[in-house]
Protein backbone atom coordinates (compact mmCIF):
# COMPACT_ATOMS: atom_id res chain seq x y z
CA UNK A 1 0.00 0.00 0.00
CA UNK A 2 1.30 3.36 -0.52
CA UNK A 3 2.10 5.96 1.90
CA UNK A 4 0.06 8.97 1.40
CA UNK A 5 2.35 12.68 1.35
CA UNK A 6 1.07 15.80 2.42
CA UNK A 7 1.64 18.73 0.04
CA UNK A 8 4.96 20.34 2.50
CA UNK A 9 6.08 16.65 2.33
CA UNK A 10 5.83 16.73 -1.69
CA UNK A 11 7.57 19.94 -2.32
CA UNK A 12 10.35 18.66 0.11
CA UNK A 13 10.63 15.81 -2.42
CA UNK A 14 10.51 17.14 -5.39
CA UNK A 15 11.99 20.28 -4.16
CA UNK A 16 9.07 22.73 -5.73
CA UNK A 17 7.47 25.08 -4.82
CA UNK A 18 3.88 25.25 -3.47
CA UNK A 19 2.33 26.83 -6.58
CA UNK A 20 4.65 24.48 -8.61
CA UNK A 21 3.01 21.12 -7.10
CA UNK A 22 -0.82 23.25 -7.82
CA UNK A 23 0.50 23.59 -11.04
CA UNK A 24 1.61 19.85 -11.94
CA UNK A 25 -2.04 19.02 -10.41
CA UNK A 26 -3.74 21.58 -12.19
CA UNK A 27 -1.79 20.09 -15.65
CA UNK A 28 -2.75 16.83 -14.83
CA UNK A 29 0.94 15.70 -14.35
CA UNK A 30 0.79 14.96 -10.67
CA UNK A 31 -1.92 12.74 -9.43
CA UNK A 32 -3.85 13.92 -6.43
CA UNK A 33 -6.43 12.60 -3.81
CA UNK A 34 -8.29 14.15 -1.26
CA UNK A 35 -9.42 12.66 1.91
CA UNK A 36 -11.60 15.54 2.95
CA UNK A 37 -14.41 16.96 0.86
CA UNK A 38 -15.09 14.83 -2.37
CA UNK A 39 -13.01 14.87 -5.16
CA UNK A 40 -10.30 17.12 -6.42
CA UNK A 41 -11.36 20.47 -8.02
CA UNK A 42 -8.34 20.90 -10.65
CA UNK A 43 -9.75 24.64 -11.33
CA UNK A 44 -10.19 25.77 -7.38
CA UNK A 45 -7.40 24.29 -6.44
CA UNK A 46 -5.25 27.52 -4.60
CA UNK A 47 -8.43 27.94 -3.01
CA UNK A 48 -9.24 24.05 -1.44
CA UNK A 49 -6.15 22.32 -0.46
CA UNK A 50 -7.37 20.81 2.64
CA UNK A 51 -7.28 17.04 2.39
CA UNK A 52 -5.58 16.98 -0.86
CA UNK A 53 -2.85 14.31 -0.96
CA UNK A 54 -0.46 11.87 -3.19
CA UNK A 55 0.45 8.73 -3.32
CA UNK A 56 4.58 8.39 -2.65
CA UNK A 57 4.32 6.06 -5.58
CA UNK A 58 3.29 8.47 -7.95
CA UNK A 59 6.37 10.87 -6.67
CA UNK A 60 8.68 8.29 -6.69
CA UNK A 61 7.53 7.41 -9.77
CA UNK A 62 7.73 10.52 -11.31
CA UNK A 63 11.48 11.33 -10.44
CA UNK A 64 12.66 8.14 -11.71
CA UNK A 65 10.96 9.56 -15.21
CA UNK A 66 12.70 13.01 -15.51
CA UNK A 67 16.05 11.24 -14.59
CA UNK A 68 18.86 11.61 -17.63
CA UNK A 69 20.68 8.14 -18.35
Amino acid sequence: MAKMLNIREVREILGLSYGEVIRLVREDKLPAYKYVGGPVDRANLELDTKGLRFKDTDIHEMLQESLIS
